[in-house]
């Protein structure tokens, strides 16, 4: 809205833990550092600790492009490659992120913070994690030889709508180690034509 100050508010939040009384911590971003600091008083609570961030780009793309990854996270948990495989898909996942966030105006710092590695962590880890488990799905699909099974999945998952990004810029973005997600899985995770 023209006039109106904009701003997001992002992190490692899951709402039925947040609804359960438990504590969590986030980041409002906003341009004016006085309005955020007005909506971080807004939203703080005991258990509910906001922070400030000027980076609304970096804190946007944190908040969205850590769902591809945690689709790979989950597809490596469910394809039973290990916790060495997650920790790489993390990290990996955080360096590019970083990367191209960075490239898109975002500030590097953000990325470490709560809207990069904390809503990264939390997402590829997490059990109530959407984007986790459209990965752990399309695991199942792919033992089971099906094709993209993400309408079996009763969530709705950026992530999936989201995974085309990676795609388009990969050549020149992305750096994933050889052999790190099998070719099948990038077979399964595109929707069909």
């Amino acid at each position: 809205l023209p006039g109106h100050p904009v701003g997001i508010l992002t992190g490692p939040n899951l709402a039925k833990e947040i609804l359960a009384g438990h504590a969590a911590a986030s980041v409002v971003a906003m341009d004016d550092h006085n309005i955020a600091r007005a909506v971080q008083d807004i939203f703080q609570a005991e258990l509910f600790r906001v922070y400030t961030n000027e980076d609304i780009v970096g804190c946007e793309l944190g908040g969205v492009l850590k769902n591809v990854i945690a689709i790979g996270a989950g597809m490596a948990d469910g394809l039973g490659a290990g916790d060495n495989t997650r920790a790489a898909v993390i990290t990996r996942g955080l360096s590019e992120i970083s990367r191209l966030g960075v490239a898109m105006g975002g500030h590097p710092l953000t990325f470490s913070g709560l809207a990069g590695m904390g809503d990264l962590i939390l997402t590829c880890t997490g059990d109530l994690s959407r984007n986790r488990r459209v990965g752990l799905a399309l695991a199942r699909a792919i033992n089971a030889k099906r094709d993209w099974p993400v309408t079996a999945v009763n969530v709705y998952a950026t992530g999936a709508v989201t995974i085309s990004l990676p795609q388009d810029v990969q050549a020149e973005a992305f750096d994933w180690p050889e052999g790190l997600f099998d070719e099948r899985i990038w077979h399964i995770a595109r929707p069909p034509a």
